[in-house]
């Protein structure tokens, strides 16, 4: 059976907002409402290894390869952590009123690809896609994976931007992807002969899914599929830049016609201090800028407040050694529980949490779970204000039987999960799983 997707999860949440929240017109404006989502949808690449689960049981599970429309029956189980091996593109999509369902994959490069260790999260529907620091050459290539995951004609449009300025792209707009469709495609045909990237995919029309896969043997080998970083704003947070890394270069498009100041500001463990050299940086107009950071920022974990005179895109890419990197993104708050996968199968080490309280203090509750979703162990960590925490599992059970782990905040919270795996490195942002989404206020008219 083919999965369909016949609206956005967004969507799907508005419509049921609609169907059973009518307030009186006389109460005046009202502000959304959190309801429930009742299902979600997501894409997981071909020829990697994918875990997916949830935080409350879910009704049902359709799991179906692309373009085939098969059924991956290992996918298809409600209530537990599931691991399986895909030969395809698959599309999951997951039933149940709050199940919050999620998917994670994992690999390693082959050697032309950068030979690194890739975990990232599959991707669902979303408006817009930022990446930053991909590439077109010079021995540093990236490609792009869309996912139609609705039964009508979904349409994308890209853009992109070089360390020169903005790139005309051939043939970037309205990419068309076909009901039951996943189109792959080397960055360099848009844009060749560009050694650092910022792209921006837009959904235009219907319902796709966007993977970015990054690939470098440069000076900074290694590969990544790294989570689509915020869209550009004058105040952000890149958050989780995990300990022990050795190397930092801090990426920036200003996509505005203007140039901008941007100043850093570091959140550290002993606290939050302002960068010698990075209080007032020029980042010209339409352009990716890279900047190194200092050593004398120490090996800690550490999270980067970024403010600019114009809105601005940011990642991080971080090395513990020549052979692999990871890019750390802008993250939104956690503002809900979120989904972080340990048992893999794919032989990655447990991974480490870089959490941070930009602002008052706050703490992390960690629940580890196993396969059947039967609760382990539970800890909670302090989070000082205006500082960051590494945050390891090893305390959390010494069970071999620990699959996942959820994350709930207390207080403002920003973090990202760090794997590792012999050299490779990989990073994964903390997000809310999708358990509630924000409804509009609906109401009758006349």
């Amino acid at each position: 059976m083919r999965a369909r997707a016949t609206a956005p999860p967004v969507l799907a949440a508005a419509l049921v907002v609609g169907a059973i929240f009518l307030p009186d017109p006389r109460e005046g404006p009202r502000d959304p409402v959190s309801v429930p989502v009742s299902r979600t949808a997501y894409a997981c690449p071909g020829d990697v290894n994918v875990a997916a689960g949830q935080i409350a049981p879910a009704s049902a599970v359709n799991a179906a390869g692309v373009p085939d429309g098969r059924s991956v029956k290992s996918m298809e189980r409600p209530d537990r952590w599931r691991l399986a091996k895909t030969s395809r593109v698959t599309v999951v999509e997951q039933f149940g009123r709050g199940s919050g369902g999620a998917g994670f994959f994992t690999t390693t490069a082959s050697e032309e690809g950068g030979g690194g260790l890739i975990v990232a999260a599959c991707p669902p529907t979303v408006d817009e896609s930022w990446f930053v620091g991909l590439g077109s050459g010079a021995r540093h290539e990236s490609r792009l994976e869309l996912t139609n995951l609705s039964d009508v004609i979904a349409v994308a449009d890209i853009s992109l931007w070089g360390p020169e300025g903005p790139i005309e792209a051939v043939d970037a707009e309205e990419i068309v992807i076909e009901p039951g469709e996943a189109r792959s495609f080397d960055v360099s045909k848009l844009a060749s002969g560009e050694p650092e990237l910022a792209v921006r995919v837009e959904r235009r029309r219907g319902a796709f899914a966007v993977t970015a896969f990054d690939g470098s043997q440069r000076v900074f080998g290694g590969s990544e599929a790294p989570a689509p970083t915020r869209a550009p704003r004058r105040d952000q947070i890149v958050a989780g830049l995990p300990a022990g890394a050795r190397t930092r270069s801090l990426l920036v498009v200003n996509p505005s016609t203007a140039t901008s100041r941007l100043s850093v500001t570091v959140v550290g463990r002993r606290g939050t201090f302002s960068p010698r050299g990075l209080d007032a940086v020029r980042i010209p107009p339409g352009r990716v800028t890279t900047l190194e950071l200092p050593a004398s920022l120490g090996s800690d974990g550490l999270s980067l407040r970024l403010e600019s005179e114009q809105p601005v895109a940011a990642v991080v890419r971080v090395a513990d050694a020549k052979d692999d990197y990871a890019y750390v993104g802008s993250v939104h708050e956690l503002d809900g529980p979120a989904l972080v996968p340990v048992e893999l199968g794919g032989g990655t080490g447990r991974p480490r949490l870089t959490v941070t309280a930009p602002s008052g203090k706050a703490a992390v509750i960690v629940r580890g779970f196993d396969a059947q979703m039967r609760q382990l162990g539970t800890e909670r960590h302090e989070l000082p204000a205006g500082t960051t925490s590494t945050v390891t599992l090893t305390g959390l059970t010494d069970s071999d039987r620990l699959a996942y782990v959820v994350v709930e905040p207390k207080g403002t919270v920003v973090g990202s999960a760090t794997f590792r795996k012999d050299e490779g490195i990989a990073t994964m942002p903390l997000e809310v799983a999708p358990v509630q989404v924000l409804g509009p206020d609906v109401r009758l008219v006349g």
